[in-house]
């Protein structure tokens, strides 16, 4: 989460997060967040799949990623 707060509760255990935390779910996780209008939260996904290929370094230090077709 980059900015703001929620309420996640994840398999029925809830979690106050704030800006800073992540979170990891794994496949058949049950996910449900909350979140406050006056302090609205900013965040970005990331998705692995074992569908996806290895990813190879490329130079200036990045990464690449090649996808299924």
């Amino acid at each position: 989460m980059v900015k703001g707060s929620a309420c996640y509760t994840i398999n029925g255990v809830s979690h106050n997060l704030v800006s800073g935390d992540m979170v990891f779910l794994m496949k058949g996780d049950m996910m449900e967040a909350h979140t406050n209008q006056q302090n609205s939260i900013q965040c970005f996904e990331i998705t692995f799949s074992p569908k996806y290929q290895y990813a190879k370094k490329i130079g200036g230090g990045g990464i690449i990623y090649t996808f299924p077709k």
